[in-house]
């Protein structure tokens, strides 16, 4: 997976520890509005899925029990 995001922005900033997630993030806040997802007749933008995003964690840390080990990160 990092080969691919090294390949795929290299020139246009460094990506050096970077995850997916801050790459994520940099297109939410550079570019909310276009389109982040298509799904048959559906589409998400970068904003409406960075939202449905914090909305699961969300919705996770609140029901259910979640302790130091997890994976999960909130992006608020």
């Amino acid at each position: 997976m990092k080969q691919t995001l090294l390949y795929h922005y290299k020139g246009r900033f460094s990506v050096k520890d970077w995850t997916v997630l801050d790459l994520f993030q940099k297109q939410v806040a550079e570019h909310p509005s276009n389109v982040a997802v298509v799904f048959e007749d559906k589409t998400l933008t970068y904003l409406e899925l960075d939202v449905l995003f914090n909305q699961l964690v969300n919705y996770t840390f609140a029901y259910n029990s979640v302790n130091g080990d997890s994976s999960i990160t909130s992006i608020n």
